[in-house]
Formats: C-alpha cells, sequence, structure tokens
C-alpha cells in the first residue's frame, strides 16, 4: 500500500509541476500580449509623405495620414513608373547622329538615321532617283557628299496646294453624266 502511495505522491508531484509549467507558459504570453498591446496604443507623431500635413500614427511604418492620400501616392507612383518606361523605350529607339559620325560612305540605315527618314522611305528615294546609291550583291552604298549635294542642288519649297475640291466637282460630274443626276435633286 505504501507503495501505491508513492507512485500516487509522484504522479500528483508531475501534475503539480507540470501545471505550474502551463502556468508560467501562459503568464509569459499574456506577458507578451501586454507588450504588444502597448506598442500597439503607442502615438507618433508623423508628417503624410502626400499632402504634408501633421497627423498621429498609431504604426512607425506608417506613411500617410488618410486613405485618400495612400490612393494618390499610388496613382502618382504608377504614373511615374508608366512615364519613365515609356521615356526608356524612347530613348532607346532615338536614332543617334553622332553614331554615323564623319563618315565619307554610308549604309542606308546610316543615311536614315541622318536625314531623319525610315529605311522604306529612304529606299523611295533611292527608287525615285532623287539619291544616288552605289548597289552591289552585297550591299548598297550612299556616298555623304550626294546626300549633300541633294541639299544644294533641290529646289524652291512650294505649298502643295490639296484640289480635292476640284476632284470632287470632277466625281459629281461623272456620275451625274452616266446616272443623269440634276443640280437639283441633290
Amino acid at each position: 500500500m505504501r507503495r501505491c502511495e508513492n507512485q500516487q505522491n509522484a504522479i500528483e508531484d508531475t501534475n503539480v509541476r507540470h501545471s505550474e509549467k502551463m502556468r508560467d507558459g501562459m503568464r509569459q504570453k499574456v506577458g507578451e500580449l501586454k507588450i504588444h498591446n502597448d506598442r500597439q496604443n503607442m502615438e507618433y507623431k508623423k508628417r503624410c509623405q502626400w499632402c504634408g500635413k501633421p497627423f498621429i500614427a498609431h504604426k512607425m511604418t506608417t506613411l500617410y495620414c488618410s486613405k485618400i492620400c495612400i490612393e494618390r501616392a499610388y496613382k502618382a507612383k504608377e504614373k511615374q513608373k508608366k512615364i519613365d518606361a515609356v521615356e526608356a523605350e524612347q530613348s532607346s529607339q532615338l536614332p543617334i547622329v553622332e553614331s554615323v559620325g564623319n563618315k565619307p560612305f554610308l549604309t542606308p540605315s546610316e543615311a536614315a538615321i541622318l536625314l531623319g527618314l525610315s529605311k522604306a522611305t529612304l529606299y523611295r528615294y533611292l527608287a525615285q532617283g532623287l539619291l544616288k546609291a552605289l548597289q552591289t550583291p552585297a550591299r548598297t552604298i550612299i556616298r555623304r557628299s550626294d546626300i549633300e549635294r541633294m541639299f544644294d542642288t533641290c529646289h524652291e519649297y512650294k505649298k502643295r496646294s490639296y484640289q480635292i475640291v476640284q476632284k470632287f466637282k470632277l466625281i459629281y460630274y461623272s456620275y451625274s453624266l452616266q446616272y443623269e443626276i440634276k443640280n437639283n435633286s441633290i
């Protein structure tokens, strides 16, 4: 019987020690919660990064005073990203005239960059005879002096006159003869 009592006391002793550990753990967790709650209740005087107004924040990481300022800052940031992307794309696409340098002979690509044209337009000028080029089986070469001479021998600039009204009258005249339309019927 003594043995049973010793075993029972040992079990109770283990249970008491276990429950004490549980209580200590709970106290520690409660303490952590109190510290955490104290941090959340702290107030920090800050200035809004969007509107510049002073406000009281409850977190160290808060940057804006209201949801409106957060949304406006986000939209401005996204807009700036788009602008930067477009500028980067345009700067990569801009032809660099300095890359042509003072070469006496140019490729069609270099001549197009120098003149500020597309390669298709430059080839059209070559086909029309406005610009001279040497065409070999491997490549096309344009003399820089020919480009400069093209400007020296050009005609005086004339304003283009578009004759849309005359074309319309001609079309109207041809239809009126074909279908016997009178001026009064329109």
